[in-house]
């Protein structure tokens, strides 16, 4: 009789990126906690499950998320002369291509929505999976790979609790999460020094009071202006008709003059001096 042989099913949902032992089958509610000096994730026991320390090399800015034994799972490596933010995540300690497992890319402006490529996507036109907002999915199926449920932050640091779905590495989770809020602290500092710098160049209340008062000086020039224009266009106009009027004058003394000399033309005479007459008083 031959025996039958079991298969187990893995279901649709199944994401192993970085390590499969780390897909369980029930949802997983982790808290990831960030510092200065680096990034702690604990279980619901508050177990630490993993931590990132940093540092710079050159143009590349360096992390490595651990296990809690110490061992390094993944590196990332940020591209920083890049028009979009891309880290470029790394099996292991090194950051050799051929160790390559996914490259993060923000997608948008507002740094809400962030594509996710696995290594055998070269093309990198359409996203394996898609970070937006508190919510990762999956570009093709949108099933919810994981959720930020609740966040909390101080001076010193930032806490927040993410929860991961059956089935899916949540070691590649926690390393999306720890991208995505590294980009977002990176952008906030930059516009919070913007805004100091701004700030600080206010001008105070006495400052301010002699700015209106000036401007309200320039207001009454512009408008004093405006007036002698006004008063020259209108002096102007006066003067032309005065000038016109005298040319008229000038010209009625002078026909009627010409045609008293011609005293057989008594009619065109006539005729004449009643044009003139109305031309005068128009």
């Amino acid at each position: 009789m031959a025996q039958v042989q079991h298969q187990v099913s893995i279901p649709s949902t199944f994401v192993a990126v970085i390590d499969p032992n780390l897909c369980v089958a029930y949802p997983v509610d982790l808290t990831c906690t960030t510092t200065e000096t680096g990034f702690l994730v604990t279980d619901v026991n508050d177990n630490a499950i993993f931590n990132m320390k940093e540092k710079l090399i050159s143009l590349h800015d360096k992390r490595t998320l651990f296990d809690s034994c110490g061992h390094p799972l993944v590196t990332i490596k940020e591209k920083i002369l890049t028009m979009h933010d891309q880290h470029f995540v790394y099996r292991g300690a090194y950051t050799d291509e051929s160790e390559l497992l996914f490259v993060v890319r923000r997608s948008s402006l507002l740094m809400t929505k962030y594509n996710i490529f696995l290594a055998n996507n070269k093309k990198m036109k359409h996203p394996d999976f898609v970070a937006k907002g508190l919510t990762i999915y999956s570009a093709k199926s949108k099933i919810i790979l994981a959720k930020v449920t609740h966040e909390e932050k101080d001076e010193n640091k930032k806490k927040f609790k993410v929860t991961i779905s059956c089935h899916v590495d949540y070691a590649f989770i926690i390393t999306l999460l720890a991208i995505i809020g590294d980009i977002h602290s990176k952008h906030i500092d930059y516009q919070f020094e913007n805004q100091l710098v701004h700030d600080n160049h206010k001008p105070t209340s006495a400052d301010e009071s002699e700015e209106e008062e000036g401007n309200e000086e320039e207001l009454k020039s512009e408008k004093a202006k405006k007036e002698l224009e006004l008063k020259k266009e209108k002096g102007n106009e006066e003067e032309l008709k005065s000038e016109k009027e005298k040319n008229e004058l000038e010209l009625k003394k002078y026909l009627i003059n010409e045609a008293e000399h011609h005293e057989d033309h008594v009619h065109l005479i006539t005729m004449i001096k009643h044009f003139l007459g109305n031309l005068c008083y128009r």
